[in-house]
């Protein structure tokens, strides 16, 4: 519900960081083409912590050893960080992209608090559409048929996401 109060046209936060910039009288969850970029932020700001403390614990993991053993082989900072960080957290961040993917696909909740769906249909997801048909309109067959295809969908972007990570890894090896 802050999120009401931040988007607010007369009085919000960011409605007032963009009359900073001249922009005047903007309603960001009633406008078709800013009701989605809307969503997007607070999808942004709700993730990226979640994100940012995964990649840290994963910083924390890496054995200092191997830092001490390229500075003596007189690796330079991003030497260091091509060859020793980000091969090391190649795991993480496979973990982190499937994470964010599997939740930016079943945001429902913001959306439905917020906009309901609307303007129109500018911010209705599929996790919504599933609702929707199987809650209100009582389509279930429909849902559960939507619902195996979300899965399908999540399910590949995963394997690819893999696919690719792992593919990465035996080229640089």
């Amino acid at each position: 519900l802050i999120w009401l109060l931040m988007y607010n046209p007369s009085f919000g936060l960011f409605t007032s960081f963009l009359e900073l910039f001249g922009i005047r009288g903007t309603r960001m969850l009633n406008d078709v083409q800013t009701a989605m970029p809307s969503m997007l932020i607070l999808s942004i700001w709700k993730g990226t912590p979640v994100y940012m403390l995964i990649l840290l614990a994963g910083l924390r993991s890496i054995p200092p050893d191997y830092y001490e053993a390229a500075k003596v082989d007189g690796a330079e900072a991003w030497a260091r960080l091509w060859y020793i960080t980000l091969p090391l957290l190649r795991p993480v961040f496979l973990y982190v992209m499937v994470i964010s993917i599997i939740e930016a696909f079943k945001v429902f909740t913001p959306m439905y608090i917020l906009t309901n769906g609307g303007p129109g249909s500018a911010t209705r997801v599929l996790s919504m559409f599933i609702f929707q048909n199987g809650f209100q309109f009582l389509k279930m067959g429909y849902a559960s048929a939507a619902s195996v295809i979300f899965l399908f969908i999540l399910l590949s972007i995963s394997l690819f996401q893999f696919r690719v990570l792992r593919l990465g890894s035996s080229d640089s090896q």
